[in-house]
């Protein structure tokens, strides 16, 4: 797991998280946590109380737009929410259909809301819930900290669990099925879950809160 993190920061994936002050609390997202299950054992005589070490041994993947920025996900898996209500059908990760919901805010380019499914398998089959995936995607100067650049590009590219949580390394941002959430302007349900995918019904267009970092 730690391999496949730094090999993602390499493709200039930055964590995703709630914070401020820690970067390691979704447990959907590779770069930033992993999930309670899917732990390794491996006997360390040098280890103590038992000689047994616990260590993340399985990755998950990661967001759906740090895999579309890699150019793993096709131009035409992506779709756009921009207003009105639109029902979308989400594929697994490394499916054929849908991998990504964009809602952009129209008035400014540089921050979108997005939706992605997550059921339970292959990577992900250790996730603690399965659903459909919801993070602030934003590039807003001021949404990110950094003592390089206030561009808030690449690896400082600030990527929230939304809707915001109150604790760390829970599933609040992964909307289950029959569940209606409203986010930022939009209004999510999870309306289907049919073998690997998730069909969501979306209405109104995405404006996003001030920054913060």
């Amino acid at each position: 797991m730690v391999v496949a993190h730094e090999i993602g920061h390499s493709l200039h994936w930055p964590h995703s998280f709630t914070g401020p002050g820690y970067e390691y609390d979704n447990p959907i997202d590779v770069m930033s946590g992993q999930p309670a299950d899917g732990w390794c054992e491996k006997p360390d005589p040098s280890f103590g109380f038992g000689g047994t070490l616990l260590w993340p041994c399985h990755p998950t993947n990661t967001l759906a737009f740090n895999r579309f920025a890699a150019g793993w996900i096709d131009d035409s898996q992506v779709q756009l929410q921009t207003g009105g209500t639109n029902t979308f059908t989400l594929d697994a990760p490394a499916g054929a259909g849908t991998e990504l919901v964009a809602a952009p805010d129209p008035s400014n380019a540089h921050v979108m809301l997005t939706l992605e499914a997550r059921p339970k398998v292959g990577f992900d089959q250790f996730l603690g819930v399965e659903g459909v995936a919801v993070h602030m995607i934003d590039q807003r100067p001021g949404s990110c900290f950094s003592f390089i650049s206030s561009t808030c590009i690449s690896t400082d590219r600030r990527q929230r669990p939304q809707p915001a949580r109150t604790d760390t390394d829970d599933y609040a941002h992964v909307l289950q099925l029959g569940t209606t959430t409203v986010v930022d302007g939009l209004t999510i349900s999870v309306v289907a879950h049919t073998g690997n995918t998730f069909t969501v019904q979306v209405s109104g267009t995405f404006f996003a809160p001030p920054p913060q970092v």
